[in-house]
């Protein structure tokens, strides 16, 4: 499968612009109070509300060929910078690797691994540890 058949992986909407809508949504909805976890009780911690909106619009939105593109370079630069790994990126890179995988492109998805094992190793040795979802993300990728 090549990056011009990626088309089909995903909607025609642009994948930033439909997280962009779901996330002001979801962020709405808990300012307004009216945000609700799985049990039914209501969300009063902002961070828990960015992440079930974060969540909602992985689920929710798909990549189409352009964003996948776009998807790829991001996490490429992202992993060969300076800054330190968030959840964000972390979810990105697991998005850019299950797709790479999809396309059998197997070199690139190792590079990425080995370069995100890299930041994690330089942000833990700089005593700057990781989140609980953090490293259930990185399970998630480890797994392709």
């Amino acid at each position: 499968m090549n990056i011009s058949n990626l088309a089909k992986l995903g909607g025609t909407k642009s994948y930033d612009k439909c997280k962009s809508e779901k996330i002001s949504k979801t962020i709405h909805e808990f300012k307004d109070g009216d945000l609700l976890d799985r049990s039914g009780k209501k969300i009063i911690n902002k961070k828990q509300a960015i992440a079930i909106a974060l969540s909602q619009a992985q689920t929710s939105c798909k990549y189409n060929s352009n964003d996948v593109i776009k998807l790829i370079e991001k996490v490429d630069k992202n992993l060969n910078d300076d800054k330190k790994i968030n959840l964000s990126n972390l979810i990105e890179i697991r998005d850019a690797i299950s797709i790479l995988n999809k396309m059998n492109k197997t070199k690139r998805v190792y590079m990425f691994k080995k370069l995100l094992w890299n930041k994690i190793i330089d942000q833990n040795i700089s005593n700057e540890h990781l989140t609980v979802n953090m490293w259930n993300e990185i399970k998630k990728i480890n797994k392709f």
